[in-house]
C-alpha cells in the first residue's frame, strides 16, 4: 500500500481556517477570563467596580485605579492577540491552533520566524481584514498556498507531522469519478443520437 508523506507540503486553506478559529477562540477566552478574573479581584479585594468608574472629577486613589485598570484591560484587550501569535511563531512557528492541526509557519527559506518576520506577518493580518478577509482568499489560488499574511513577511505554512495521503482511497475516489464523468459523457451521447 503505498502512502504519501504530507510533512513539509504546503498547508491547505481548510486546515488553516480551523487553526485560525481554534486560535481566536483561545485568544477570546483568554481576554475574558482575564477581564472578569481582574474586575471580580479588584472588587472582592479593594471593593472597586470597573464596569462603572466615575469621572475623574478629584484625584481619588479609588477612581485612578479604577480608570487605570479599565484602561489596562482595554490594552491587553488589544495587544494580547498580537502577542499571542508573535511570540508562538517565534518560540516553535506553530500557534496552539496550528499544533493541534499538524501545522508550522516558517520562512520561504526553511527558516523559523524571527522577530521582524513575525512583525511582518502580523501587518499582513492587518492587511487582510482591511481587505474584508480578501487576503486570506489568495491561499485558495496560489500554487504555496500562500497569503497576503504570507507574502507581507515571505511566509508560508506547512504541514509538521507526518500526516499521510492514503492513495488506495485516493484512488478509488479517482476512480468512481471517472465512472461518473464517463456515464454522463455517455448518457449526453444517447441523448443526442435520439435527437
Amino acid at each position: 500500500m503505498k502512502v504519501t508523506s504530507m510533512q513539509g507540503q504546503y498547508a491547505g486553506f481548510a486546515s488553516r481556517a480551523v487553526a485560525f478559529v481554534l486560535d481566536t477562540v483561545i485568544i477570546s477566552l483568554a481576554v475574558v477570563l482575564t477581564s472578569w478574573l481582574t474586575a471580580q479581584m479588584l472588587d472582592y479585594f479593594a471593593g472597586i467596580d470597573i464596569r462603572a468608574c466615575p469621572p475623574l472629577t478629584e484625584f481619588r486613589l479609588y477612581i485612578i485605579t479604577c480608570l487605570v485598570v479599565q484602561w489596562g484591560l482595554n490594552l491587553f484587550a488589544i495587544a494580547f492577540p498580537f502577542l499571542y501569535l508573535l511570540t508562538l511563531w517565534i518560540l516553535s512557528g506553530q500557534t496552539i491552533g496550528h499544533y493541534l492541526l499538524g501545522l508550522r509557519v516558517v520562512q520561504m527559506n526553511g527558516k523559523r520566524i524571527n522577530l521582524v518576520t513575525g512583525i511582518l506577518r502580523i501587518l499582513g493580518y492587518v492587511a487582510c481584514f482591511l481587505t474584508l478577509g480578501l487576503g486570506f482568499l489568495l491561499v485558495l489560488i496560489s500554487d504555496q498556498r500562500r497569503g497576503l499574511q504570507d507574502r507581507f513577511a515571505r511566509t508560508c505554512v506547512i504541514y509538521a507531522w507526518d500526516a499521510q495521503q492514503h492513495e488506495p482511497f485516493l484512488a478509488q475516489v479517482r476512480g468512481r469519478l471517472d465512472r461518473r464523468r464517463d456515464s454522463s459523457k455517455h448518457d449526453q451521447g444517447s441523448e443526442s443520437a435520439e435527437i
